[in-house]
């Protein structure tokens, strides 16, 4: 009988083994393909912002490696899991910054495991790289850093106190309105130049003063609207406390309740309605167009679609390939919504094409773009 209990003591050892092994593969495989994605998306908005930074004019390496480091903390990641490296045309690392033609971004990190650790495998390294090519060659420079495309009315008004800090390349405003831009008591202006067609009215400050000049053209005339297939959707996330994962498709409506916290996966997302963050959503690698309900038909004239509404932090990095790289938010050119002002923070590595879009900033908002803004 003894010997019998002794074979049964073995079998549940045995037993017992496989099922934490199984357990392992489950919870903690889930948990590291989890941080491999926020890895990638980490590595790509790196990578995307340095080689942003890196195409200004004054560039330099250690003015690059900020907006990397930046992407990867908002990530919430920590800068010493990332490392930069920055190569020249023949692939040779440099310390030249006009000297270099693509940058590399390496994410890497130990996650800990759970189940995993009772066979003695307590960690496991995640790792992710990233290239994203500088001045990439054929696409002729952007003309500005913002620009603003009405023609007509005052297509910036800036209230009392308010900041507007544009680095890099010039803002433009098309508008020929009298005044095309109005700043209110003590409001500032600040860009490498300020050309307007239409005239300045101030009672702030615009160092260097504004001058005037011709409109600039529609900078992505050709970019064609993504197809997504689908029919749309309406999400929101449970305000249970926890963290989400959504997949690219078409969406009626985004909504991260309080609490909670949203990662959308790359790539293509396509939005008809409000994009309403009200905590923490990370959006790496991701694409956003803002449609109307009538998808994937254009936006009818002066109709109204998807737009953002960032009421905590929104964090969105562009992808590094394929047909939309380097743009991280595009409008149907007829979409007439407005951003809206929910006090929050909003931060873009990429492009943002919203050309007959409105932004409204205002008290308490945080909005960075480190890319270009067609508005």
């Amino acid at each position: 009988m003894s010997r019998q209990r002794g074979q049964t003591l073995i079998l549940v050892a045995i037993l017992g083994s496989v099922l934490v092994g199984f357990l392992g593969l489950l919870v903690d495989g889930g948990r590291v393909a989890s941080e491999q994605r926020l890895a990638q998306g980490a590595a790509d908005g790196a990578a995307l912002g340095a080689a942003y930074s890196l195409a200004q004019p004054g560039a330099t390496i250690p003015a690059a490696t900020t907006p990397a480091q930046d992407v990867v903390v908002r990530d919430r990641l920590a800068t010493g899991d990332l490392t930069m490296t920055y190569l020249d045309a023949a692939g040779r690392s440099t310390g030249i910054a006009s000297s270099v033609a693509t940058v590399q971004a390496d994410v890497s990190r130990s996650q800990a495991t759970f189940f995993l650790g009772a066979l003695n495998i307590r960690a496991v390294t995640v790792s992710a790289r990233a290239q994203a090519s500088v001045g990439a060659g054929s696409a002729p420079a952007p003309a500005c850093a913002m620009c603003v495309m009405t023609g007509a009315g005052t297509t910036i008004d800036q209230r009392a106190r308010s900041t507007l800090m544009v680095s890099g390349l010039p803002l433009i405003v098309d508008s020929g309105g009298a005044p095309a831009v109005n700043l209110a008591n003590r409001a500032s202006m600040t860009a490498p130049s300020v050309v307007v067609v239409g005239g300045v009215a101030s009672a702030g400050t615009i160092p260097p003063a504004a001058t005037t000049g011709p409109a600039t053209p529609d900078p992505l005339p050709g970019l064609a609207a993504p197809v997504v297939a689908g029919a749309p959707v309406v999400y929101q996330t449970p305000g249970s406390g926890g963290s989400f994962r959504i997949n690219p498709g078409v969406y009626s409506s985004i909504t991260v309740l309080g609490g909670d916290n949203l990662t959308m996966n790359p790539v293509t997302y396509v939005l008809t309605g409000v994009l309403d963050s009200r905590d923490t959503l990370l959006a790496s690698g991701v694409t956003l167009y803002l449609a109307c309900t009538v998808y994937p038909a254009p936006c009818p004239t002066g109709g109204s679609g998807g737009y953002l509404a960032p009421g905590a932090g929104a964090t969105f990095t562009a992808p590094t390939t394929g047909t939309y790289a380097n743009l991280a938010i595009f409008a149907d050119r007829k979409n007439r919504a407005q951003f809206q002002d929910q006090g929050g923070t909003l931060s873009v590595t990429g492009t943002v094409y919203t050309p007959a879009m409105d932004m409204a900033i205002g008290n308490g908002d945080s909005w960075t773009v480190r890319g270009q803004l067609v508005i």
